[in-house]
C-alpha cells in the first residue's frame, strides 16, 4: 500500500514538472539564439533585451506581419528598414530573413540608446515611436507615468517580465 502510494505522489510530481516545463517553453518560445548573441555583442546590446522584444513582436515567428505593415521576428516597419539598409549600405535585403531582421532590430536598438540612454525611454519608442513618445516627455523627464498609450505601457511591463525569463534561457 505504501509503495503505491509512492508511485502514485512520484507519478503526480514528475507529471507536474514536465506539464510546468513544457508551459515554460509554450508561454516562453526560444529560437535563433545565436543570431542573437551574435547581433547583440556586434551593436553592444543586453541579448535578453533582444529575446524579449523579440517574443514580445513576433514570438519568434520570422513570418510575422502586423496589420501595420510591420516585418519579421523584430516587426520592422518598411520605412525604418530602408533608413537601417541605407545606414548599413545594404541594398537588397529581406525582412522575413531571421539574420537581417535582427541586424536590423539590433541596429535600430543601438540607434535609440545612443540617442536617448535610458532602457525604458528606447523600449518605448521602440514600440510607439519616436516622435510619439518624444511628445510625452522629453528623456530627462520620462516616468512610467509620461507613457499616454495603455498599449506602450502594458508593452514596457511586458519586456520587463519577459528579460527575467529569457535572462535563464542565455
Amino acid at each position: 500500500m505504501i509503495k503505491k502510494r509512492i508511485i502514485i505522489y512520484f507519478s503526480v510530481v514528475l507529471l507536474v514538472v514536465l506539464a510546468m516545463v513544457f508551459h515554460f517553453y509554450v508561454v516562453y518560445p526560444f529560437a535563433y539564439k545565436n543570431e542573437i548573441e551574435r547581433e547583440s555583442q556586434a551593436y553592444g546590446l543586453d541579448k535578453t533585451l533582444v529575446a524579449s522584444m523579440i517574443c514580445a513582436e513576433s514570438r519568434f515567428n520570422k513570418n510575422a506581419q502586423s496589420n501595420r505593415g510591420a516585418c519579421g521576428l523584430m516587426q520592422i516597419m518598411p520605412s525604418t528598414a530602408e533608413w537601417i539598409a541605407g545606414e548599413l549600405n545594404m541594398t537588397d535585403y529581406d525582412l522575413f530573413d531571421a539574420n537581417t531582421n535582427i541586424k536590423f532590430g539590433c541596429y535600430y536598438l543601438k540607434y535609440l540608446f545612443e540617442k536617448y540612454h535610458n532602457e525604458d525611454y528606447v523600449i518605448c519608442c521602440y514600440n510607439a515611436g519616436e516622435s510619439v513618445v518624444q511628445s510625452w516627455a522629453p528623456v530627462n523627464e520620462f516616468s512610467v507615468n509620461s507613457i499616454k498609450y495603455d498599449e506602450t505601457k502594458n508593452y514596457l511591463k511586458k519586456i520587463k517580465q519577459l528579460k527575467k525569463h529569457y535572462f535563464s534561457r542565455f
